[in-house]
C-alpha cells in the first residue's frame, strides 16, 4: 500500500500515520479515486504537460479544501489538507500554489 510505504519513508509516529490515513480516507471518498490513483493522474497530466489550473488534481485538491472549511474548524482543515499536499509532494508530484 502506498500509505505505509509513506510511512515507513518518513518514520512517521502512530499518531501521524492516524490523521494521514483519516486525510486520505476523506480524500479518496471525495474523488472516487484511491490515493494511489490520484497519484497516477497527477503524474500523467504533469507528464503530459497539462497547464496546473486544467487538472483534475487542482480541482480535487481545492474542492476538498472548501469541503474541509466547511465541517472542520481551521487547525483540523489545515493539518487535513496539509497532509495530502505532502502526500503528493512526497511522491514528488509537483503543486504549485493554490489560490487564496
Amino acid at each position: 500500500m502506498i500509505l505505509e510505504q509513506f510511512f515507513k519513508e518518513r518514520n512517521s509516529s502512530e499518531s501521524t500515520q492516524i490523521t494521514y490515513t483519516r486525510s486520505v480516507r476523506f480524500y479518496t471518498e471525495m474523488t472516487g479515486h484511491s490515493i494511489q490513483e490520484c497519484l497516477d493522474i497527477a503524474d500523467d497530466e504533469e507528464y503530459q504537460n497539462i497547464r496546473w489550473k486544467n487538472t483534475r488534481t487542482r480541482k480535487w485538491i481545492l474542492e476538498y479544501r472548501e469541503w474541509l472549511y466547511s465541517n472542520y474548524n481551521v487547525s483540523t482543515a489545515q493539518l487535513y489538507l496539509t497532509a495530502i499536499i505532502t502526500i503528493y509532494r512526497h511522491f514528488e508530484i509537483t503543486l504549485p500554489p493554490l489560490p487564496y
